[in-house]
């Protein structure tokens, strides 16, 4: 069995009770038999797959769940990184260039995720289906504890594999307000939140993203806003967004979709709102 992991059994308990879960819920939501699960309540071992769709029925990083898990999984990149670094040493223009693109590798390495399930963290994951594509998708994000303390954050990451996740973006939700900050670009955006401290998120939703994954460093709830179907363009203007940021396509996924890529589909005043200078 490759990874086994041991269950924590009352980190488990205690997050069955917050959901108001059973472990024959978590059995049918997970794909995992009951039966299996209550030998790991027991003390028996779980694969690394297991342990997984465990995790992720929990709304959980599956260290969170399992002891045993690897911390980290070896990016393809860190293969390079050996014969890359000698390269530094070269002088003249192709020893610049190279120099160049051991850099951005480390770039795109720290951007990327090549594991099925995030390992720390509370975690949410949003299907995406064909109508999602190429639009905004909006949801709204609500602290589960009102009474959390200091900053959240939460990292916005698109499943596009089985074992391969980007992540575009964050927000830092602080007193009253959220702030957006985006992975690719120079970009910023900031919206109040609602009284009782949640806030809509609009995602552009790529022709390569089967999945939309948030990790936070709090539990929050997430949810689809059934009153804002997809849509191409992101309003400044218009009250449904007065409590909302948005995460904006790339000039690719506009062109993916068959749009301008000199318009990033934000319309109205950004006084404020987009491209805030970040703290």
């Amino acid at each position: 069995m490759a990874n086994p992991c041991v269950l924590r059994s009352d980190v488990v308990r205690a997050r069955l009770a917050s959901l108001e879960m059973t472990q024959a819920s978590l059995a049918e939501r997970s794909g995992v038999d009951l039966r299996t699960i209550q030998r790991w309540f027991a003390g028996g071992r779980a694969s690394r797959e297991d342990a997984e769709r465990t995790a992720a029925s929990l709304g959980l990083g599956t260290a969170e769940v399992f002891e045993g898990v690897p911390e980290t999984t070896e990016s393809p990149f860190a293969r390079l990184r050996s014969v890359l670094a000698m390269i530094r040493l070269r002088e003249g223009a192709l020893g610049s260039a190279l120099t160049a693109i051991v850099e951005n590798f480390g770039f795109i390495d720290s951007m990327v995720r090549f594991s099925e399930h995030p390992t720390h963290g509370y975690v949410h994951r949003e299907p995406m289906t064909a109508s999602d594509r190429n639009a905004f998708v909006a949801l709204r994000l609500t602290p589960r504890d009102l009474g959390t303390r200091g900053r959240t954050h939460v990292e916005f990451g698109g499943q596009v594999g089985r074992k391969f996740r980007y992540v575009f973006g964050e927000i830092a939700l602080d007193e009253g307000r959220a702030l957006l900050t985006e992975s690719f670009h120079t970009r910023s955006s900031v919206a109040p939140r609602y009284d009782d401290g949640s806030i809509d998120v609009y995602v552009w939703v790529g022709t390569d993203m089967l999945e939309l994954v948030l990790v936070s460093s709090a539990d929050i709830r997430v949810r689809r806003l059934d009153h804002a179907p997809p849509t191409s363009i992101f309003d400044l203007g218009d009250s449904a967004t007065a409590h909302a940021v948005c995460f904006r396509p790339s000039a690719m996924h506009l062109r993916d979709a068959g749009l301008a890529s000199v318009f990033d589909r934000v319309r109205g005043s950004r006084d404020g709102r987009i491209d805030v200078p970040i703290d």
